[in-house]
């Protein structure tokens, strides 16, 4: 049924949950550790950016011209 799990991640009321790795508190406490050090001259060494770029953005964008 799921391509790429073995069960649907559903939190307490049985929504689906797409998020789970962003609301891990491991990677929020390292978000927390890193917010105040970013800026516009570090942002693509200390981030994801530019894969959240292409990945994201550009696929978004693709969808939006259909």
């Amino acid at each position: 049924m799921f391509a790429y799990a073995k069960a649907a991640n559903v939190d307490e009321d049985g929504r689906l949950r797409v998020n789970d790795k962003e609301i891990d508190p491991a990677v929020q406490a390292r978000v927390a550790r890193l917010w105040d050090k970013v800026s516009s001259e570090n942002i693509y060494e200390l981030t994801a950016f530019a894969s959240y770029k292409t990945e994201f953005l550009v696929c978004s964008d693709s969808k939006s011209r259909k």
